[in-house]
């Protein structure tokens, strides 16, 4: 047996006011150790009596995080880098900075536990509003999420993003939601929690 199977048979024993106890005993005397635990057989029979019917998918591989990042074109040294011995006397080494007005590029990024799943580079001057965001990156990471699993699609998909405005204008959410994808919420009054901030 398998674990749906295991699954139905407590959620169709807890339905007839079975207790948990007995049902365990039933499937250990027919499984034996491939059983589920008595505790599981519990949580479970508790969930199904609460009215829970759907079993919960939140797996780290399912969740998508996204957001943009400037990066400059040149690498500045590490300070590690940077050092030399120096003689008694002598001046110190000068470390260069980078300017404020050195070129950089935004890109807008989105990826998994596994690697990035999509990269956009943002236009200099693009408006980054709700219109850029469910067409230049959306409606691609939709995508390449359906060209990725082509048997699961965006099932069980969650998107952690920033709560600014462009991504939670009421389209951006209609278009989620169309698409069958899942917003992670924040907390409320908070500010940028997108874990990829650096």
């Amino acid at each position: 047996m398998n674990k749906e199977n295991f699954r139905f048979y407590i959620k169709v024993r807890t339905a007839l006011n079975i207790p948990a106890g007995v049902i365990y005993d039933e499937l250990y005397f027919v499984c034996g150790d491939q059983a589920p635990s008595c505790t599981t057989v519990k949580r479970w029979a508790k969930w199904f009596r609460e009215g829970r019917e759907e079993k919960e998918h939140c797996r780290l591989c399912d969740i998508i995080t996204g957001d943009e990042s400037w990066f400059y074109h040149t690498q500045i040294g590490r300070r590690l880098s940077n050092t030399a011995w120096m003689g008694r006397g002598n001046p110190s080494t000068t470390v260069v900075r980078r300017s404020k007005f050195a070129p950089k590029i935004l890109f807008s990024t989105f990826f998994k536990s596994n690697g990035p799943v999509f990269i956009y580079r943002v236009e200099r001057g693009q408006a980054i509003d709700h219109h850029f965001y469910i067409n230049d990156c959306l409606r691609p990471l939709v995508d390449e999420i359906k060209r990725q699993r082509p048997s699961y699609g965006t099932s069980h998909i969650k998107i952690h993003h920033d709560n600014g405005r462009p991504y939670i204008h009421k389209d951006v959410s209609n278009y989620l939601e169309s698409e069958g994808l899942t917003v992670m919420p924040h907390p409320p009054n908070s500010s940028d929690l997108s874990p990829c901030d650096f």
